[in-house]
């Protein structure tokens, strides 16, 4: 079996909140995310994004706390459905994100 040395420069958990992501002109209906770590995400999308693109994200996390960030696309699979799995690296957190999300990947890791 080959496993694949770990290339992200944050841990990911497996984490299943609800998320709203724009990529203009449209809009998407709200999906999740499948995991979540201090840098970015893997989430479920109906769209294919094409691979540089930047999208907003509003992720809804423990205690009704949203995370709103800006992020871009670095990774696109299929699934099932027609939809995708997409990585996404986060950029810019607005608010207090960077608080919000540790909180978070805090109560994730316990």
């Amino acid at each position: 079996m080959n496993v694949t040395p770990e290339r992200r420069a944050s841990p990911r958990f497996p984490a299943h909140f609800p998320v709203i992501y724009y990529y203009l002109p449209h809009t998407a209906p709200r999906t999740y995310t499948i995991n979540l770590s201090a840098g970015g995400a893997q989430v479920e999308a109906l769209d294919n994004l094409p691979l540089g693109a930047s999208v907003a994200f509003l992720i809804v996390l423990e205690a009704e706390q949203v995370l709103n960030t800006l992020a871009t696309v670095i990774h696109v699979e299929p699934r099932a459905n027609t939809r995708y799995s997409i990585g996404v690296q986060f950029g810019e957190m607005l608010f207090d994100g960077h608080h919000v999300l540790t909180h978070s990947l805090r109560l994730l890791s316990r």
